[in-house]
């Protein structure tokens, strides 16, 4: 018989959560066979699996359900099949700004020119998918013009790796997976955190630089939605493997082809639209959370602190 995985992600999973999700899942024809965790630490980050008996009888409102559910129990909710669960990703594509960094770097940039808060405002409409990203991307990158090259050092010194970004990487690198930086940002910045995480390869836009100043040009195709969700689906067909062994996180509107094209896709801190077109959630814990997604207990992960 077939069954099915709801998994319950915050920092303390308590017995309120379980009661009020199976309560939540009754309507589905779900009755719960089995409850274990992949956390050795709660209090900072839990993970409890409930195996339910059977498939719900109606999935499509099963993401639904469980995103308002969300957010009444402060917890992460996420289902699957069994055989989702435990599914083996072989590669693993993230997006960059407000992912695997805290930052916007087109916003870092733009502050160092004096325009941040106009340049913001342009971004946030973007990333919900309220306006095209690639006329939003041209236009921000105009307003960069005669910025010195210089800035991109400073910038790079600057920045911070998200939270639990570190240890998801190291992990997934333990593990022989393909990791795949992708980002609607620059390459001056994706190269370089590609480099701190030890990422397998990095795709990015490329700002134009002449005398060394910013033309408030960019050279080459730019990365927008369409190119990150071709450009996973080459890896894996360049690396042999079926998409059904993909993983994509991102947060916003230009994330979601990819996300959705994923064997997994995960929404992380995203936009709403986001949130509801995605497979998988998270937004009440750190960025390593994933694995509990993945179905690696806590103490198979590769704790680092790297910055």
């Amino acid at each position: 018989m077939s069954r099915t995985i709801l998994l319950i992600t915050a920092p303390r999973v308590a017995d309120a959560h379980v009661a009020a999700l199976c309560a939540a899942m009754e309507p589905q024809g779900l009755q719960l066979a089995k409850i274990s965790s992949l956390a050795v630490s709660p209090g900072i980050r839990d993970c409890a699996v409930l195996a339910f008996e059977g498939a719900p009888q109606h999935p499509e409102a099963m993401n639904p359900a469980l995103l308002e559910l969300s957010g009444k129990m402060q917890a992460d909710l996420n289902w699957c099949s069994a055989d989702e669960f435990l599914r083996d990703i072989k590669i693993a594509c993230f997006d960059m700004d407000s992912t695997l960094i805290p930052h916007e770097c087109i916003d870092e940039l733009a502050g160092e020119a004096g325009v941040r808060e106009k340049v913001a405002e342009i971004t946030e409409l973007a990333m919900q998918g309220n306006m095209d990203f690639a006329t939003a991307l041209r236009y921000r990158v105009k307003t960069l013009e005669g910025l010195p090259e210089s800035v991109f050092e400073k910038i790079n010194g600057k920045l911070r790796l998200m939270e639990g970004a570190p240890t998801l990487i190291s992990t997934l690198k333990a593990r022989g997976i393909h990791t795949v930086l992708v980002s609607g940002g620059f390459d001056v910045f994706a190269q370089h955190i590609s480099n701190r995480l030890g990422m397998d390869e990095f795709h990015s836009n490329t700002l134009e630089v002449k005398d060394g100043k910013l033309t408030g040009g960019l050279v080459g195709r730019i990365v927008d939605a369409d190119f990150k969700k071709n450009k996973l689906e080459e890896v894996a067909k360049r690396r042999q493997v079926p998409m059904a062994q993909t993983l994509a996180v991102g947060d916003g509107a230009n994330d979601l082809p990819m996300i959705k094209s994923a064997g997994m896709g995960v929404a992380y801190h995203a936009k709403p639209k986001v949130q509801t077109a995605s497979q998988f959630r998270i937004n009440c814990l750190p960025l390593d959370a994933i694995l509990f997604l993945l179905g690696i207990h806590e103490s198979h992960w590769i704790v680092t602190s790297r910055i």
